[in-house]
């Protein structure tokens, strides 16, 4: 029996099928959403861009399961240069993957506030590809389709802004 509706879509409309066809077009912030449907066994997707000299968490495979391995918690002696992508922090994930408790790690990530020492505390939700089916989207990081614009420090927003200008389409001066 097939889930599709019997009519066709309005006039202006597509339907799109497929979780690939949907992720891509929900990236696209040109493409106006009008509804989501989704079955109970959309995997968790999680979005990653190209590396340019970033660190962080990244897809790797790990005892057969493509998962991703937060920077940190690489070996040692891995180049992590040789993963082309990086994590980018943005995820989507069905409530049925979160229905039984899941036990995550906690990172420890040293930093220096106000020249003063501290310690940040980051759960590791990315821990759920290890233990669900996940798939990965690589997005553009920049232009008017971007979605992955790091702004840490103010000295960082002139970087992005030519980014930013582009995907909003209007000028920030």
């Amino acid at each position: 029996m097939s889930r599709r509706p019997k009519s066709p879509p309005a006039p202006g409309r597509v339907w799109l099928y497929g979780q690939h066809a949907v992720a891509a077009a929900l990236a696209n912030p040109d493409r106006p959403c009008y509804r989501v449907l989704a079955t109970e066994s959309v995997l968790p997707t999680i979005e990653v861009a190209a590396k340019r000299g970033d660190a962080g968490g990244a897809p790797a495979r790990v005892a057969g399961r493509l998962r991703v391995v937060e920077g940190p918690c690489f070996p040692r002696a891995f180049d992590q240069g040789t993963i082309a992508v990086f994590s980018t922090n943005t995820a989507t994930i069905a409530l049925e993957a979160l229905a039984a408790p899941i036990e995550l790690s906690w990172l420890h990530v040293p930093k220096v506030v106000d020249g003063r020492a501290a310690v940040q505390l980051e759960r590791l939700y990315h821990e759920l590809s290890a233990l669900v089916p996940t798939t990965f989207l690589e997005v553009p990081r920049g232009g008017a389709r971007g979605r992955f614009m790091p702004v840490k420090t103010p000295e960082d927003l002139p970087r992005v802004r030519a980014d930013l200008e582009a995907m909003l389409g209007t000028s920030l001066a």
